[in-house]
């Protein structure tokens, strides 16, 4: 199910029927369009679907069959293009938007690809990988890999800082103590990732703000109580 609230006073507006498990979603704020994802072995399919909603109506406007259950949605600027990271086949799929359909579909050395972030100015995508643990730059326009290092267990968030050039890499899924891996970007093709990480308690997400670089995580600590803090 995917639920439409009013931005101002969360007042819910709107209830759109979507098969189980909704996962990602993004947004092309010039023809008002959502994508989202879902389908899978989740739900008993041996494929997943981006479904794609008219944000004026609310209403559905079809489906764009992929390998499997979407792990992650990027969508360029040109609204042309939606790149798919399918984690469970370890392939990122490309979507012609105008077309719907999928027009290239390229694999990662690295398995079970994840979240990402996407360089749009170079024509860089990042990818984090699980196994091993990587994050991987990909060419957007070939699906060529031009880089790849070592980044963090259990990975579950990619951000890129367009404005200073540095790529945040979250991880901890599942322990007691998660990490904020740093990427320098020297140009498209080289990278470097910063010594040391930062440290923080249990599950955590990063977000990436303007042009400033704003860290903030909700830890889930033992005793069952959440906290924020930013950095």
């Amino acid at each position: 199910m995917l639920r439409v609230f009013r931005g101002d006073t969360l007042e819910l507006l709107d209830s759109i029927k979507l098969e189980p498990r909704p996962n990602r979603v993004t947004y092309d704020p010039h023809t008002k369009i959502l994508y989202v994802g879902y389908g899978g072995k989740d739900v008993g399919k041996d494929y997943g679907m981006v479904g794609i909603i008219d944000a004026k109506t609310d209403k559905s406007l079809g489906d764009i069959k992929v390998d499997a259950h979407p792990a992650e949605l990027l969508l360029d600027k040109s609204e042309k293009t939606l790149y798919v990271f399918v984690s469970s086949v370890s392939k990122v799929q490309v979507v012609d938007t105008k077309k719907r359909e999928v027009v290239s579909t390229w694999t990662t050395s690295s398995q079970r690809n994840g979240d990402g972030a996407f360089d749009e100015k170079n024509h860089r995508l990042f990818i984090g990988t699980r196994t091993p643990p990587q994050m991987i730059v990909m060419d957007s326009n070939t699906g060529k890999e031009v880089a790849a290092l070592p980044t963090v267990e259990g990975m579950d968030g990619v951000y890129f800082n367009a404005a200073q050039e540095r790529i945040y890499v979250s991880g901890g899924r599942d322990n007691d103590v998660g990490h904020i891996f740093v990427y320098q970007q020297k140009d498209a093709d080289h990278y470097r990732r910063w010594q040391g990480t930062h440290q923080v308690g249990g599950w955590h997400l990063v977000l990436v703000s303007g042009t400033q670089s704003l860290l903030c995580r909700g830890a889930r600590e033992r005793q069952g109580r959440g906290s924020d803090s930013c950095i």
